[in-house]
Parts: C-alpha cells; structure tokens; sequence
C-alpha cells in the first residue's frame, strides 16, 4: 500500500507491503536481495550471511555467493581474469621482462661460471682459465672440469659415450662391417684354407675336396684332413678326448654308475644282504616279476634235517625224511639269533619266531624259549596270535621255578641237584593276544642272570593262511629278554 502526506515543497509517500496480491503490493515471498534479514520478507537473501569479500552471481538463478578466489600454478601468473573470476595463468617469458639483468654483487657461498675473472665476484670459476676443450659438469657441486678424453683398448672401437665422457668399447664383428672383402692375389709360397678351389690360387686347400666329417688341423703345416674317428675296445668307453681327437678308453666301474639295476638287467629289488637269506623268484601276474629274500632256517639238528620249500606260500622250512611208507608232517621251525628286548608292559613281537602258515589245518606248535629279566622281583609274559583265518587256538605255558613242594612264581635256571623244582604254569589260554600278552606275567625270577627256560604249546586250527606270531611283554617298566638260539616247531597235523 502507498501512503501520501503532503509536505511544504513536496509530497511524502511511505510504501507497504502487504503481501497482498490483489491490493497491487510487491509480494512478501518474492527473492529479493537484502543487505540484512527482514522479519516482514519469506525468501529474501540477507547479504549480510555471507563472508566478506568479492561476490560472485549465479546466472539463471540470481543466487549471491562469495567469490572463492583463483590461484595460478607455481611459477605462473594471471595474465587475464573471466566475468567469472578465473585467470588466464602462464610462465613470463624473457620478452616480457624490461630492462637489463645485471650481475649481482657477491653472495657469500656462490658460484658462478663466467668468461673471464669478475671483479665483484669471489667464488666465480673463470672459464678461460680452464684448458680448451669439452667440459664436464659435477653433480651436486657445479663445479666445472675438462674432460681429459677416453681411449679403447687395443682392436676395440667405441659404440657410445657415457654421460661423463666415459666410452663403452667392443670388437667389430664381420656382421657389422659393410661390403664384401676379396680373395688377394697369389702370394708366393702364402696357402690358404678354401670353400672351393679359387683360379687366382695355387697354393689353397678346398675344403669341398675333403670328406664331410671333423676337419684335424696339422701342426707346424696347417694341413687340414679330415678326422678319421677313433673306438674304444669292447666293454670299455671313453673319458676323455684329446686335442688330436684320441681316446681315453676304461672299463665302467660299479661305483661310476647311476640308478638301480631293473630286473631285465639282472639287478633286484633288494639293498642289502640278510644273513642266511637267499632271493626267491615271485611271478605271480605272468609279468617281470619279482625278487625276495627269504631267511633260510636252520635246519642242523637231530630231528628236523631236512630243508623243504613251499612253492604256494614261497617259505623254506625244516622237515624229516619220510623212511616208512606212512604220512610225513609238513613241518616249520624258525630259531632267534639276536636278543629281543621289551621294557614295558605292553608287548611286542618276537618277529624271528614269526612262521608263515600255508593254509587251513590244524597245526601242533611249541616254543622253547631262554627268557631273562633284569630285576629278581620283575616277572615275563607271553602272548601268540595267528594274523588272519584263526579258527581255534588253545595254548599252556610253564617253566622251570625255585619252588621245591609249593608253586612261587619264581622263574629258575639253576634248579637244585636232587632237591628238585617244579614246572608252573606261567599261564593258558583260548585266546589269541598281542600286546596284551596273556600268559603270566610271573612273580619275578632267582637271578639276574639266570636263563629261565619257557615251553609254549599250542593246538591251533585255522581256515586259511596265516602268520603265527610270538609276542613278549614285562611285568612292569623293567626289562626282560628272549635270549638267541630260542626256537619254534610247527608241524601239520594231516
């Protein structure tokens, strides 16, 4: 709305805004740019709520806003700035730059490189006081030097120069040289060594006249022929050849060869020998084959002489001869030759006892076993077992004691003369055991170094083949011992 009131010389109007649309007044809502906040006005920008400084307009808009000001690159400067504030940055060239340099007064510390000695300077390097000729710069210090030149050895050229003057030198090869050298003419007495036979010559050797092979230079004449080859004697070969093309010739030593022998070269599959052992043929597939040891037992004794084989189950054992016309007993033995240890409750296998058996049957073993413990009051304990196809097994271990009337326990090797001693019981079974050997353990044995003497007997009946297997075990964390010469004797009962 206007208000007029009249004045002496004039007339005074006070205006309204009414936000009013229809009384003709400006709109309360409307973007107006005001230098601070109206409390009558909805939409207005108070410029007083932006920083100060130079202002930049929006077009489309009419937004206000602080111009945040333009920056040229290090070494720029603005040579032009846009209606929008940006510059037109670029580096001063030299043609821009009035006036003359002039040489500074002496800076204390530094150099300068000049023509001639400056008087005003105190650390210049006068180059006319250096020797003529290429400069080489230092790095870091500036300091100017003459190069004092590079050389190649003796029949090497220079392929490049290094930052420092310094060359980098190498033969010519025939690929880097440029057209093509000719054959000079026939000099008296000169020979040469040629492709073909070449007419300006008379004294040349062609090579295309010699033999495709090795060419033997002569010494002292340069002769060339062909190398006639050279063979070593049979069984032998060559280690070393000489300059003249002859042969070192020797025999192969084992010790020299590498690999193992396969079975077509008559080697085996074995590293190391087993006493009384002897390698037996296994072919079963029709192929190679192969070879194994088998341990020969010992079959020197009254009753068992005989060494008999097994070409089913491929095991050697010890037999009789049958004299009668009556059935003979197939029989197996195996004897220790090595003490065998065992510091533990839980047994281990006697494995010199272990006999193969050949299949279903029933089968009488005994043991005859020197057994030992390291402590009177440690007793010893026995267990056998039958790996696989066990039917049946019933066993009864005793050995000799102190006891004179009554069973103690004690294992004795030095029974009393007349007085007597008596065969225990260490323990019988219908089970078959391992490391939990279940015949004894006794109650300990007369003396440390008694060999006590244990008989095992067993009826075992199996439905196939197997391997028969003595395990030893001790009463406590003490040692006892299977002694050498200990033995086993199966037989089939037909």
């Amino acid at each position: 709305s206007v208000s007029c009131v009249p004045a002496s010389s004039s007339v005074r109007c006070t205006f309204g805004l009414t936000g009013d649309a229809g009384t003709g007044g400006a709109p309360v809502d409307a973007t107006y740019i005001t230098q601070t906040s109206n409390a009558t006005l909805t939409n207005e920008q108070a410029l007083s709520s932006l920083s100060t400084g130079l202002m930049s307009v929006t077009t489309g808009t009419g937004v206000v806003s602080n111009y945040a000001g333009a920056t040229c690159s290090a070494g720029q400067y603005a040579s032009a700035v846009s209606a929008a504030g940006a510059l037109t940055c670029g580096q001063v060239a030299y043609s821009q730059v009035s006036g003359t340099p002039t040489i500074p007064t002496d800076i204390s510390g530094a150099g300068y490189w000049t023509k001639t000695s400056e008087a005003s300077l105190s650390n210049e390097v006068a180059m006319g006081s250096l020797n003529g000729g290429l400069i080489i710069n230092t790095a870091l210090t500036g300091i100017p030097t003459i190069f004092a030149g590079s050389t190649c050895s003796a029949g090497l050229y220079a392929t490049s120069l290094g930052a420092l003057g310094g060359l980098s030198c190498a033969q010519v090869s025939y690929g880097q040289l440029s057209g093509t050298p000719t054959i000079p003419a026939d000099i008296s007495g000169a020979s040469y060594w040629t492709r073909v036979s070449e007419a300006g010559l008379s004294n040349e050797t062609a090579m295309g006249s010699l033999g495709t092979g090795l060419v033997l230079n002569a010494t002292t004449t340069g002769v060339p022929t062909i190398y006639a080859g050279a063979t070593c004697s049979a069984g032998q070969y060559t280690t070393a050849t000489s300059a003249s093309g002859a042969l070192t010739c020797a025999q192969v030593a084992f010790s020299q060869l590498s690999g193992t022998a396969s079975l077509a070269q008559g080697g085996t599959t074995e590293t190391s020998a087993t006493e009384d052992a002897v390698l037996v043929g296994l072919n079963t597939d029709g192929g190679v084959g192969d070879w194994e040891k088998k341990t020969l037992p010992s079959c020197s004794n009254a009753t068992t002489s005989k060494l008999l084989y097994d070409n089913s189950t491929n095991t050697f054992s010890c037999g009789v001869d049958q004299d009668t016309g009556g059935t003979s007993l197939a029989t197996w033995s195996a004897r220790t030759t090595e003490v065998h240890t065992i510091g533990s409750t839980t047994a281990t296998e006697v494995t010199a006892l272990q006999i193969r058996i050949d299949g279903a049957g029933t089968y009488d073993v005994r043991y005859v076993l020197r057994t030992r413990s390291s402590s009177t009051t440690n007793g010893y304990k026995y267990g056998v077992n039958v790996t696989t196809n066990l039917s049946s097994l019933n066993c009864v271990a005793v050995h000799a004691t102190s006891g004179t009337t009554a069973a103690n326990g004690l294992g004795d090797g030095t029974a009393a003369v007349l007085t007597g001693s008596l065969y225990e019981v260490l323990g019988a079974t219908n089970a078959a055991s391992t490391t939990a050997a279940n015949m004894g353990p006794n109650t300990g044995v007369t003396g440390t170094t008694d060999t006590v003497r244990v008989i095992i007997t067993c009826s075992v009946v199996t439905s196939g083949a197997g391997d028969l297997e003595l395990w030893m075990g001790s009463e406590a964390a003490v040692n006892v011992t299977n002694e050498p010469n200990s033995y086993v004797i199966v037989q089939k009962i037909p």
